[in-house]
């Protein structure tokens, strides 16, 4: 076996820079391969929040990976006069599946649901949490 590794490496060096392209091009497509889900995704949340939306003061959004217990990426939005009824969410994830952690803040109270959503996603992700503020009565 060490004779044909010791011809390979004869062969290597006598066309090192005819293969020298080839090597390096199969270095960046595996490491491209394996780099490639953890870049960023951009990802645009929709928020329908319904008929109740103008009593939501406050928004939290948290994005939960997988099996971990904390968000990856978190945002509060405060609406001092009552909250629009679709909100709108831009943010960056890496691939992959999260749950999409709300809690909505009224004075009637604190209502808290999750929706999942699979990143990367195709367009805007539309989420519907209004028949959770009516359940609640938030």
């Amino acid at each position: 076996m060490s004779e044909s590794f010791r011809k390979l490496g004869v062969l290597f060096r006598a066309h090192r820079r005819k293969l020298a392209p080839l090597v390096l091009g199969g270095g960046v497509l595996v490491v491209g391969s394996v780099a490639t889900p953890a870049w960023p995704h951009d990802t645009d949340i929709e928020l329908s929040l319904g008929s109740h939306h103008r009593e939501v003061t406050e928004l939290r959004i948290g994005y939960v990976r997988g099996a971990e217990h904390e968000p990856l990426k978190a945002v509060t939005l405060r609406y001092p006069d009552g909250a629009p009824a679709t909100v709108h969410h831009h943010v960056e994830l890496p691939a992959g599946r999260y749950a999409v952690e709300l809690e909505l803040v009224s004075a009637q109270g604190r209502t808290d649901t999750s929706r999942r959503v699979d990143v990367p996603a195709e367009g805007v992700v539309h989420l519907h949490v209004a028949d959770d503020l009516e359940r609640e009565g938030t």
